[in-house]
């Protein structure tokens, strides 16, 4: 017992108390009752109490004094010997105990889980049941075939009704026409005119009985003072009674003052017997002047904001005009119209011109031109390889090119490079069927079979239970994994 645990003795009828260790020589003594002796009733009185066991103190409590009462109470009181009370506090003796019995619980337990693994393990190696709890596996794993297949497919654009078929898809041209844009502005060409020689013919007349003859160059003079110039040899018959005639003259200066009117010159002249006149006024002369003319440079200066303006309206109205599948050939071709009211070299102080501008492209359907291409390289493609593969996600296409096979018909040669992968497919019959081939086989035989076997790559075998060089010969004992992508039904894994 510890040495918090202590007996408490506890003399009744006197009026001290002794309190006795019991680690003393003799242990505790009996004490005795005092001479005097108590009446009946102040000993019950006394009696009829109890003690309070696992308090840091006795405390005493009145109690019933029927017979059932002190029947009961004389089971757990302590015991009493005479007039003496014995109190025993709780001892932490007891919680060591319970701790030192679930110890002794878990070693034991410890003890049979550390036979069981030893049975275990003899089973494992020798035991009769050995073939019945462990039993070898093969684990087989399978990378399948995998192929890129790549082509450049050719599809026509055709403006007229597609065929599907014929690998047709539809074409058609696109135009728009702009409003029409005025621009004025001034002129800024100069242009400088030399003075011009007048024009006109002289008539001569002789009266001689003979022909004369008046040189070229001959100067004659007119009324108002000009002077005209012959320009050829004038012969005049013989007068009978009158011979004539008629050679071409200018003036002698340049100028508006040479365009003399007729009869101007009309007198004897040169010699005798010889008259000349200018029947008809002369004509042609102009004095040098300097004006104001159009420039080529006028006109464009003027016409060229406007054409860009509308070149640029009238290209988004083509592609305004382009359906979403829809793409060009080229950019719109465009061209424009100028107008003006004065043409270059023109004589005048302002110029006004107008410009309208027309753009046209042919576009074609591209996304059935890939949709098609991709679904010739499906069709291809799977009558090639057969069945057994499959294609894994989507065909891959790309315009590579655009050229023009019929400009007035407007048909098109589309070149597509369309690409995709396509993997060989297992199937879970097909699985077992390879399960039960390579069963009970050595595992490089196995390896063998397998690398010989449609439709695989590469492939592995991890052995566990047995010697590890075997394959199970039950087929249900190996697992075969298929790595990657599959679309068919069975064991797969990414």
């Amino acid at each position: 017992m510890s040495s918090r645990a202590r007996s408490v003795t506890t003399q009744v009828g006197g009026s001290g108390r002794q309190q006795a260790n019991p680690g003393q020589a003799g242990g505790p003594q009996r004490p005795r009752l005092q001479s005097g002796r108590l009446g009946s009733a102040e000993r019950n009185k006394r009696m009829r109490t109890t003690p309070v066991v696992g308090t840091p103190y006795s405390r005493l409590q009145p109690a019933c004094a029927c017979r059932r009462c002190r029947a009961r109470r004389a089971k757990r009181a302590p015991w009493v010997v005479e007039s003496t009370l014995v109190m025993v506090r709780q001892s932490t003796t007891a919680g060591w105990k319970k701790r030192s019995r679930w110890g002794l619980a878990s070693a034991g337990l410890l003890l049979l889980v550390l036979l069981l693994l030893a049975g275990v393990g003899m089973l494992w190696d020798s035991g009769p049941l050995a073939p019945l709890l462990f039993r070898p596996t093969a684990l087989v794993t399978i990378v399948p075939t995998r192929l890129d297949s790549q082509a450049t497919l050719l599809i026509a654009a055709v403006t007229g009704t597609p065929a599907t078929a014929k690998h047709e898809v539809a074409a058609r041209f696109v135009s728009t026409t702009s409003p029409v844009l005025v621009a004025s502005g001034q002129a800024s060409g100069v242009a400088h005119v030399p003075a011009t020689v007048a024009y006109g013919t002289l008539t001569f007349y002789n009266d001689a009985p003979y022909p004369q003859t008046i040189a070229a160059g001959t100067v004659l003079t007119g009324a108002d003072g000009v002077q005209v110039v012959t320009d050829a040899l004038a012969s005049i018959p013989a007068g009978n009674p009158l011979g004539a005639i008629t050679v071409s003259a200018h003036a002698a200066l340049a100028g508006a003052r040479g365009n003399i009117d007729a009869l101007d010159i009309n007198a004897l002249c040169c010699v005798a017997g010889v008259a000349v006149k200018n029947t008809a006024g002369f004509s042609g002369g102009q004095d040098a002047q300097t004006y104001t003319t159009v420039r080529q440079a006028d006109i464009d200066g003027l016409a060229r904001p406007l054409i860009d303006t509308l070149t640029q309206d009238a290209q988004t109205g083509v592609r305004l005009q382009l359906h979403p599948q829809e793409w060009m050939v080229t950019l719109p071709t465009c061209s424009n119209a100028v107008n003006t009211d004065h043409p270059a070299g023109s004589r005048a102080t302002q110029v006004t011109v107008t410009v309208q501008v027309a753009c046209r492209t042919e576009v074609y359907d591209q996304q059935t031109a890939l949709q098609l291409a991709a679904t010739s390289l499906k069709q291809e493609t799977s009558a090639t390889l057969g069945s057994n593969y499959a294609l894994i996600g989507q065909v891959t296409t790309t315009l590579v090119g655009v050229s023009v096979t019929d400009t007035k018909l407007g048909t098109l040669a589309l070149s597509i490079g369309a690409g995709g992968v396509w993997v060989y497919q297992w199937s879970s019959a097909h699985l077992e069927a390879l399960a039960r081939r390579i069963a009970g086989t050595q595992k490089q035989e196995a390896l063998v079979l397998l690398l010989r076997e449609a439709g695989i790559q590469t492939a592995s075998i991890h052995l566990s239970g047995g010697e590890g060089t075997t394959l199970p010969a039950d087929p249900r004992q190996i697992l075969i994994t298929v790595v990657g992508e599959q679309t068919t039904e069975g064991e797969t894994q990414v």
